[in-house]
């Protein structure tokens, strides 16, 4: 089975026309089919929490672990219960406790995101927290791609 990877700078298109400053059109290989400033690196926003849950999925640690003592929002959550506010709900509180809870803590969290990134050859990208608020967090078309392909 193929896929396309369409990825947009910002993320808005139409059906007719695409209208960002950034964007590609890649097969399910990363071979890229149609593009427009490919190499322009900017602001990801909320991609990061892609390679945040790639980095605690890596970690293998329990998903099924209440992830607090403290209640987040007024609930127990578990940490798979964490992975999906932070995929589906783009959840920056869910993302931010990921990384809060990672076996080696926070700053270890942004430095394995940004190890796996190298690792993937996503020579463009940098994190620096684990939601996407920080403008910091940059990336480009091509590494995007990458991203999208090894998740």
């Amino acid at each position: 089975m193929r896929f396309l990877f369409l990825l947009l700078f910002p993320l808005f298109a139409n059906a007719i026309d695409i209208d960002a400053k950034a964007w590609a059109i890649a097969d399910g290989d990363g071979n890229v089919i149609e593009q427009q400033n490919i190499n322009d690196v900017q602001p990801i926003a909320s991609i990061t929490k892609l390679m945040t849950v790639m980095i605690v999925l890596d970690s293998n640690q329990s998903l099924k672990e209440v992830v607090s003592m403290r209640k987040f929002r007024g609930i127990n959550v578990t940490r798979q219960k964490l992975i999906d506010l932070a995929i589906i709900h783009s959840d920056n509180d869910a993302a931010n406790l990921l990384c809060k809870t990672y076996r080696r803590g926070y700053n270890a969290c942004i430095s394995d995101m940004n190890h796996k990134a190298q690792v993937l050859g996503m020579t463009k990208t940098e994190f620096f927290d684990s939601s996407g608020l920080d403008n910091r967090n940059v990336s480009n078309a091509v590494d995007l791609i990458k991203l999208l392909g090894a998740a």
